[in-house]
């Protein structure tokens, strides 16, 4: 009875479980960043980068971590800095915002 349905029904659970990653990534992970940016002195930038790219795990933290090491490595470059930092982060929420958008409906 559910036969013709089997695509369906896994096409359906696998957009459940991106709707819910993109919805974890949305305008409330934005704050930290935006902290990141505006908050912190060149001396706060120096200790991450001098802290070498954080070692990639499947979790929260782990992402945040990249992500800081990745936009300081912006914030300090001088021909980017910390407006192409928020232009960085900015398009990121826009694209994540889009793509949960995109799978809840």
């Amino acid at each position: 009875m559910l036969k013709p349905y089997k695509a369906y029904v896994f096409l359906n659970a696998l957009f459940n479980i991106l709707s819910v990653v993109f919805s974890l990534f949305s305008l409330t992970m934005i704050a930290p960043f935006l902290d990141l940016l505006f908050l912190k002195e060149e001396s706060f930038y120096r200790e991450k980068i001098s802290n070498g790219v954080p070692a990639f795990q499947f979790s929260a933290q782990s992402l945040i971590d990249n992500f800081y090491y990745y936009i300081t490595q912006i914030i300090l470059d001088p021909a980017q800095g910390k407006s192409a930092a928020l232009f960085y982060i900015c398009a990121t929420v826009v694209v994540l915002s889009f793509s949960k958008i995109y799978f809840v409906t």
